[in-house]
């Protein structure tokens, strides 16, 4: 995917209207659409994500509105409010996980890291990079 600006549609909504709204945004946008269903709540978050929008912000806006008129006419409950419309900064969220994942020292003696991690071991200390715990020349030194 190339690096630029990415939209999200979204739309709080009913348990009961989640599939019909799904289906809206997946008409409208040529994408398939999340949605995030609270169990505690009973409300779903129905999102789609565009690199690239069929339409302008404004004509999907309106057809938007249209549609959620279409689905409460047929009795369902949409929530709520209408759609929101964000731009999300393009980010590799095939690496940007990463950041969360930290070296951990143990004591003075251990420091367990990820393999792409370059944080360095203490003097006296011992380290684990990736996943080298597993192997069996490591675990004597681990449950010493």
């Amino acid at each position: 995917m190339a690096k630029g600006t990415l939209w999200r549609f979204s739309k709080k909504t009913s348990a009961e209207a989640e599939e019909a709204v799904t289906a809206l945004f997946g008409d409208l946008f040529a994408e398939p659409a999340s949605v995030y269903s609270d169990a505690e709540t009973g409300r779903s978050l129905v999102s789609v994500f565009c690199q690239k929008l069929p339409k302008t912000v404004t004509r999907l806006r309106a057809e938007l509105r249209s549609g959620l008129r279409h689905v409460r006419a047929c009795g369902l409950d949409t929530g709520p409010g209408g759609a929101t419309v964000r731009k999300i900064r393009y980010e590799d969220w095939a690496e940007s996980w990463k950041k969360h994942f930290r070296p951990l020292e143990v004591g003075n003696e251990l420091l367990i890291k990820p393999g792409w991690s370059h944080a360095k071991a203490r003097r006296s200390s011992f380290s684990i990079p990736g996943s080298a715990s597993e192997q069996a020349s490591t675990r004597p030194r681990l449950f010493a």
